[in-house]
């Protein structure tokens, strides 16, 4: 395999985990939703779901920030090299803090999961 081809393999694996984690966390959170109770306060959620649900919603905004910084980072290299004819390469330190973000946001994701199998299972 050429080391092209593992670029697009990474690229693509860490794409589809993403989308599959935030499809889950939106999951999650509707999960979290039906179990909801109303009072003369008006909803609540069981305690033992609180700390999930601010997983679930943290994870989803170190997602946004991932592509957020990423997206930032390359309109700024754009701008400021826009009218060079020369090729530009990435400092490594750009795709470095995009994982950091991606790394993070699946382990909240994790996180909320596991509270939320503990919960569902006191249950049964």
């Amino acid at each position: 395999m050429k080391i092209e081809d593992y670029k697009k393999a990474k690229d693509n694996l860490t794409k589809l985990t993403s989308d599959l984690a935030r499809q889950l966390a939106f999951a999650g959170i509707a999960v979290i939703w039906l179990f909801k109770l109303e009072n003369n306060k008006g909803h609540i959620f069981p305690e033992e779901l609180v700390r999930p649900l601010e997983f679930l919603v943290l994870g989803l905004i170190f997602d946004l920030l991932q592509y957020l910084f990423l997206a930032g980072a390359h309109i700024i290299r754009y701008r400021k090299n826009e009218k060079s004819v020369i090729m530009l390469e990435n400092p490594k330190w750009i795709p470095d803090v995009g994982y950091v973000f991606w790394i993070v946001k699946i382990v909240f994701f994790m996180i909320a999961y596991i509270q939320i199998f503990s919960f569902l299972s006191s249950k049964i």
